[in-house]
């Protein structure tokens, strides 16, 4: 009589390699994609500040500033100050991991007014998506490039689907509205 074998045959084992490399190629992406949404909505709570921050600067002085050093706020990280000869102007406040863009195209008045924020850490090359803040319709937008069909993604599972952009932010972009 023999005795009974303790152990899994190889066969046995192979199947269960197979099936955790199953589940990991389709949990890994889903996975990835938690994390780059996390990313992004990271910088909302500044966002936001930001936002309070201006409305409160419009409401005392009846204008928008593009220096957040006139805030009733302390937002950290370098500041700089860039315009262009289409009227263009920027305030960028930039960290280590983030990077927020106040912008006006000509203008100190609500309709001329946007903030963008991105996140460094989930911006791999080829993808470039922003949360944009329009303060005349008083609208948060997740927006990417038409060519981007990645960064498209990640704004519909963030945001719903694809609406009309504001015509501040461009038309090259795919807006996708949010809220706070």
């Amino acid at each position: 009589m023999k005795a009974a074998k303790k152990g899994f045959t190889l066969i046995e084992l192979l199947v269960v390699v197979l099936i955790i490399g199953i589940l990991a190629a389709i949990a890994l992406p889903q996975y990835q994609r938690a994390v780059k949404k996390t990313r992004y909505l990271s910088i909302l709570p500044t966002m936001k500040a930001i936002i309070d921050a201006e409305e409160r600067y419009y409401l005392i002085n009846s204008k928008f500033t593009l220096n957040p050093n006139e805030f009733d706020i302390v937002i950290p990280g370098d500041t700089a100050f860039s315009g262009t000869g289409s009227g263009i102007w920027a305030a960028t406040i930039s960290g280590k991991n983030y990077e927020y863009q106040l912008r006006a195209d000509g203008g100190t008045d609500r309709a001329h007014f946007w903030l963008t924020g991105t996140n460094r850490q989930s911006q791999p090359s080829g993808e470039t998506i922003g949360l944009r803040y329009v303060f005349s319709n008083q609208k948060l937008y997740c927006t990417a490039y038409t060519t981007d069909t990645k960064g498209q993604a990640l704004c519909e599972s963030m945001f719903g689907p694809a609406v009309t952009c504001p015509s501040q932010l461009g038309g090259s972009l795919k807006c996708y509205a949010g809220h706070f």
